[in-house]
């Protein structure tokens, strides 16, 4: 079984506080963006209500935690690369990792590795857990690219009706999993209830894939158009729309109790991490901008 081995990375940080006007889930937000030392790419997937970030540097083949205010690299042994995508409320970590023979899916859980193999396929991407030990993600063999559920050492294939591939991401306490999935329409977002599927479109979007989800059913993810990639936060029925001005890509990958958001976006000069928390907007003051500023908006929900 795979061990753990962890090293100290100091910790590199901006934090600009900004004002962003919202219609219905949060109106301002303080940015901090997130850059592992020496890195051009680094990437926030997954945070906890306690506020530990997880995500992946140097395009994708390293890991990290960031906790405390330091960033601690994560790399299994025997693995060419190591990817963290979530943590839970008790800091256990899930993700994937490669060797010489496939793609596993790993959860670890107090220096305690369990690799998660969907039995006849190649390759498994742990992605999303929640507090009860249900994990959610997908895998892919010769039938194609699934998503799973697995709990009790079982694992339950998760496929939209009509979808050529699903992806499963994240799953919340009352079990609900969000992810996405393809058909000859392109790619939508999902949320499966229970076995019941809700499709999920940001209006005028090219394809929307779902990402995040928290206790309180709020989903974030992001979506492509003409003008680029966005992230987007669906809130009771309505997609409030995540942009930073002069970038043509932006995306959002986790939401905690809390509604901090994480995620990652391009500059034209390199790839960062952003932790997003959202801060009441003050009722007798203006909206003034400082620093970078991210630009949200609102449209109604199409599902189907």
């Amino acid at each position: 079984m795979p061990k753990l081995m962890l090293g100290i990375v100091c910790l590199s940080i901006m934090l600009v506080m900004q004002v962003i006007p919202i219609s219905v889930y949060a109106t301002q937000y303080s940015l901090t963006t997130l850059d592992v030392p020496g890195s051009q790419t680094t990437q926030a997937a997954g945070l906890n209500d306690g506020g530990t970030v997880v995500g992946v540097y140097d395009n994708e083949t390293k890991s990290y935690v960031l906790n405390g205010g330091s960033f601690t690299a994560v790399a299994l042994t025997g693995a060419t690369a190591t990817r963290v995508f979530d943590v839970d409320n008790s800091g256990r970590l899930l993700g994937w990792y490669q060797d010489a023979t496939a793609t596993h899916g790993f959860l670890l859980s107090h220096g305690a590795v369990t690799k998660l193999d969907v039995p006849g396929t190649t390759m498994t991407r742990a992605l999303g857990s929640n507090d009860a030990g249900t994990i959610v993600g997908w895998s892919q063999g010769p039938s194609g690219i699934h998503g799973f559920q697995y709990l009790n050492s079982i694992f339950s294939p998760i496929d939209v009706p009509g979808s050529t591939t699903t992806r499963a991401f994240d799953i919340n306490p009352a079990g609900v999993i969000v992810g996405w999935f393809e058909n000859a329409g392109g790619a939508h977002g999902f949320l499966d209830s229970g076995g019941a599927f809700t499709t999920l479109d940001v209006p005028g979007a090219i394809n929307t894939r779902a990402i995040g989800i928290n206790a309180a059913g709020d989903i974030v993810g992001w979506f492509e158009n003409d003008a680029g990639d966005h992230g987007f936060v669906l809130h009771q029925g309505v997609f409030s729309i995540v942009d930073i001005p002069g970038v043509t890509k932006a995306r959002l990958f986790d939401i905690n109790g809390s509604g901090v958001i994480v995620g990652w976006y391009q500059d034209g000069l390199a790839t960062h991490g952003f932790v997003g928390t959202p801060v009441p907007e003050p009722a007798s003051l203006g909206m003034v901008s400082l620093g970078l500023l991210l630009t949200v908006w609102a449209v109604k929900l199409h599902t189907s």
